[in-house]
């Protein structure tokens, strides 16, 4: 029987996922402040799910399939933060003595994988939309971000559910699928059971909840001095001031208003 793990680093919470022979036997999601506070949490998490014969690592933005054994250990930190996060760790220390949320989460990734490194844990880093051959190279101009690995992750369950609920085949397969995050939105498009597009959360045409999203390139040229943290900013939080969702859906007021028309709509463009 194949057991394997999946490490999902979303914004709000890290969550890991566990399946046995294609059903689920373990989840459990863990709190980025929380686990910034205790970091041992998540190692704990993933040895109750032990043993597993393939841990699907968090693979920020993607990278073409790597095991992890692939990356020498005296340089594995530097790695991750250039090649899966791309960024420097200064720059998310930076990030996190000026209190940006977004950027806990990036150091709680990089030390749950160093720790796999260091356990050597049979773990696989997967790509992001803009890797795939199937996305036309037309479609990747000027782009980074057209779908993190996890948005592709959730987009192939996508695949396979659809085929398995309708009893089809995976080349019949076509849909387009809305992740809708805390930091950030993205929508992948399938055809004929193929990832062929992605709006990624960082050129979305909308707001997300933590991140502005798509930039004017005049506005780029006028502010010019840009930050790495400067990613997680200019979103509905920074619009409303709250850094809660379901407190943001009840309250009623001009600033919430405008911020969730203009999230909305954003989704509603990259449809």
């Amino acid at each position: 029987m194949t057991r394997a793990a999946g490490v999902d680093p979303g914004t709000k919470s890290m969550d890991i996922c566990a399946i046995e022979d294609g059903k689920v036997y373990y989840e459990n999601p863990l709190d980025n402040v929380e686990l910034a506070k205790n970091p041992e949490r998540i190692n704990d998490a993933l040895r109750e799910a032990l043993p597993v014969d393939l841990i699907t690592g968090p693979s920020g933005y993607g990278v073409e399939p790597t095991r992890i054994e692939e990356i020498p250990e005296r340089i594995f930190e530097d790695w991750y933060y250039n090649y899966i996060l791309l960024t420097t760790k200064a720059e998310i220390q930076k990030g996190i003595a000026d209190g940006v949320f977004g950027a806990i989460l990036y150091k709680n990734m990089t030390d749950f994988s160093v720790w796999l490194r260091r356990e050597k844990f049979p773990v696989m880093f997967i790509p992001g939309v803009i890797e795939l051959p199937t996305v036309p190279y037309y479609r990747k101009i000027n782009k980074l971000d057209m779908g993190t690995a996890d948005k592709l992750a959730v987009t192939a369950l996508g695949v396979h559910d659809q085929s398995s609920r309708l009893g089809i085949p995976y080349s019949d397969v076509s849909f387009i699928l809305v992740e809708v995050g805390f930091g950030y939105n993205a929508v992948m498009g399938v055809e004929d059971g193929r990832i062929v597009d992605g709006i990624g959360g960082t050129n979305f045409p909308g707001i997300g909840y933590l991140t502005a999203s798509a930039l004017d390139g005049e506005l780029v040229q006028l502010v010019r001095n840009w930050e790495r943290k400067d990613v997680f900013e200019g979103g509905v939080v920074s619009v409303t001031g709250e850094m809660d969702p379901e407190a943001f859906v009840q309250r009623k007021d001009a600033k919430n208003e405008i911020a969730f028309d203009a999230m909305m709509e954003g989704i509603k463009k990259a449809v």
